[in-house]
């Protein structure tokens, strides 16, 4: 009888224990969620409109939202820098642009409006031409544009600048090209 008591506890105990685990495992905050669903329906926008595919997503969210990160992969070449400004800028402004209307996710910011400062994008090009760009890194609100370097089998630095910069960039070019 002993035996039966124990080994009833036992499988008691066990089983609660899987159900707590399972309880806390799924216990994500609700504003998770909430990025989630944008970042989705960006993903899905990007892959449509641009060929982007994602690669990687996560982001400081731990007490709020604090840093949004999303890898991207484009399999077409021969970026060069220009090309990969205005990307990068249309990118940044279309999901900076779903999070700051999102009235769910709002009260979770850690700052309003949210800015180029809370997102890391990086985007990876597969280019055969070492001229071309490979990879694009927003972050901090900097832009670094990297190539790759046969001799060095690296990549290296073509052109670094501010989001802000780049931003005007792309802004001046749509102005002067709807004034022609």
């Amino acid at each position: 009888m002993k035996k039966l008591i124990v080994i009833f506890s036992g499988i008691f105990l066990l089983i609660s224990f899987l159900a707590i685990r399972e309880k806390v495992g799924n216990s994500r905050p609700v504003y998770c969620k909430y990025v989630d669903d944008i970042s989705n329906a960006f993903l899905a926008a990007s892959r449509d409109k641009y060929g982007l595919t994602c690669s990687g997503r996560g982001g400081a969210l731990m007490d709020r939202v604090n840093v949004v990160f999303l890898g991207l992969d484009s399999k077409e070449s021969d970026y060069d820098v220009e090309r990969a400004r205005r990307l990068i800028v249309d990118c940044s402004e279309d999901y900076l642009k779903r999070i700051n209307s999102s009235e769910k996710v709002r009260q979770y910011l850690s700052h309003y409006p949210f800015s180029s400062n809370g997102l890391n994008f990086r985007i990876s090009f597969h280019n055969p031409d070492e001229r071309a760009i490979r990879l694009i890194i927003l972050t901090k609100g900097k832009i670094c544009y990297s190539a790759y370097n046969e001799d060095k089998s690296d990549l290296i630095d073509q052109h670094v600048e501010t989001y802000e910069e780049a931003r005007e960039i792309v802004m001046a070019e749509r102005s002067s090209a709807i004034a022609r």
